[in-house]
């Protein structure tokens, strides 16, 4: 009877995890080229000893079963592009990612929402500085005519800035830090020409589908409620019978 208990309080925890993850998903379904995050749950093997018990003999089964929380991998697909005529909002069209600056650190980030501070610097819209090939900060300036070329070169005046576009090993090497930024844990390298494609005046979507993330939130709630239901019928039952045991069994 105890062990299901524990199943049950498994699968509960797994499924507020799960709505959890799935609500920081329904709340960016408007963030640019924001990417969903998913559950991945393993049921556990319910392992019974292979041999027979002797008479008397005191041990019993172990008993292993339930499901358990593997992680919460993120999934990378590309969003469908958004036209907005805006110049500062560019879109990548292959699976590279835009560098960025904060305190000092590069991150990653497929969204392409920037702006122009005072001095000129292209920057994110929480004012990171938005690097170039080389590392450094991009100057634009504001008075100027200036345009992206579809292989991700910012063009003024006869002078062109290769926007750093770069590409992990692995985006398994990719850990999100908040504000629709990754941490890359292993060394990128410039993103190949086919993956340097970029589109002026063009937002990449959020990943998350409203309408099957809201589903999914649904059959969660459900699974979260059985499960704490299941708690509460065992707890019923195991109270029942300590009564009927302490009573003599005359209940």
């Amino acid at each position: 009877m105890a062990n299901g208990v524990y199943v049950a309080a498994q699968g509960a925890a797994v499924q507020a995890k799960r709505m959890e993850v799935l609500s920081n998903n329904i709340a960016n379904v408007d963030t640019v080229g924001f990417k969903p995050e998913v559950i991945l749950a393993q049921s556990k093997e319910t392992r019974v000893a292979q041999r027979g018990f002797s008479q008397g003999e005191n041990n019993f089964p172990e008993l292993e079963s339930g499901v358990s929380l593997v992680g919460t991998p993120t999934t990378h697909a590309p969003g469908s592009l958004n036209r907005t005529g805006r110049n500062l909002d560019f879109a990548l069209k292959g699976e590279g990612f835009f560098v960025i600056e904060r305190n000092g650190e590069q991150f990653l980030t497929r969204a392409g929402n920037f702006d122009l501070n005072a001095d000129g610097q292209l920057t994110t819209e929480r004012g990171e500085p938005v690097l170039d090939s080389s590392g450094g900060a991009i100057s634009i300036n504001p008075n100027a005519p200036w345009t992206l070329s579809s292989i991700g070169q910012i063009q003024q005046a006869g002078n062109v800035i290769d926007l750093a576009i770069v590409k992990p090993s692995s985006l398994g090497d990719l850990v999100k830090v908040g504000a629709n930024l990754f941490r890359p844990l292993a060394d990128v390298q410039p993103a190949p020409p086919e993956e340097r494609m970029t589109a002026q005046g063009y937002l990449e979507s959020s990943g998350m589908n409203p309408v099957s993330g809201m589903m999914e939130m649904i059959a969660a709630s459900r699974a979260f409620e059985a499960n704490v239901h299941m708690i509460q019928n065992q707890d019923h039952i195991a109270g029942t019978l300590i009564n009927r045991v302490l009573s003599g069994g005359n209940s």
